[in-house]
């Protein structure tokens, strides 16, 4: 096919580029719409609210109570004062909520023994006092018993303290049930005392010191 000369001989145009427009259509694409510069200043204003109102709250300018909640002889002058109080707070627990509570035993005794006083299979058995050392101990699996699993704690206690099993006496266990497995415990010719925590007192929260320790009457 043969060419037009007169196309060929045409040179092409180019249009110039208009920086002018092109720096003002640039700036149209950077530049933000202005509500979202009041939105910025209306959330660094939240935030300095925020941080001004906690500063002043409760929560954060006084130390936490952790120990809301305590089991043990800490406001009595005498281990039988303790006795008649955990007595009373037995026999005022109402409802079927089970709570936490601190059975003593009327003397310390190897875990095995202890396993008759707490044998409900219903009742939570979490720790054993012995001495300094609070001992948590799991449920019995299935095919062993409560018995199985005390004397497997003893066992393991008496192994990282150096001495026999034999040694390990417990002075006190901190138990789960309701307020009537509570009095079923408290019934057990072994066992002296049995005192409920709140029924809203939970557990890793609850400061437990068992009678074994003296009070501050008996230290003087």
């Amino acid at each position: 096919m043969s060419k037009d000369p007169q196309f060929s001989a045409r040179q092409s145009q180019q249009v110039a580029a208009d920086k002018k427009r092109s720096r003002q259509l640039d700036w149209e694409d950077t530049r933000r719409p202005a509500w979202v510069a009041w939105l910025s200043v209306l959330c660094l204003i939240a935030l300095l609210v925020s941080i001004l109102a906690l500063s002043s709250s409760d929560r954060v300018s006084k130390p936490q109570n952790i120990n809301g909640d305590q089991l043990g002889p800490f406001d009595v002058a005498t281990s039988q004062e303790y006795f008649a109080e955990s007595e009373q707070k037995l026999e005022q627990a109402q409802g079927d909520q089970p709570r936490w509570a601190l059975v003593t035993p009327r003397a310390p005794m190897a875990p095995s023994k202890l396993a008759g006083s707490v044998s409900d299979p219903d009742l939570r058995v979490s720790t054993l006092l012995v001495g300094p050392v609070q001992w948590v101990i799991p449920e019995p699996a299935s095919g062993l018993r409560r018995a199985d699993v005390l004397r497997g704690a003893a066992e393991q206690m008496a192994e990282g303290a150096g001495v026999k099993p034999s040694d390990i006496k417990v002075e006190g266990v901190l138990v789960r049930g309701t307020p009537e497995q509570l009095r079923a415990v408290a019934e057990d010719s072994a066992i002296a005392a049995v005192e409920p925590a709140d029924a809203g007192a939970v557990y890793g929260r609850i400061g437990i010191r068992p009678v074994s320790e003296p009070t501050a009457g008996e230290n003087s």
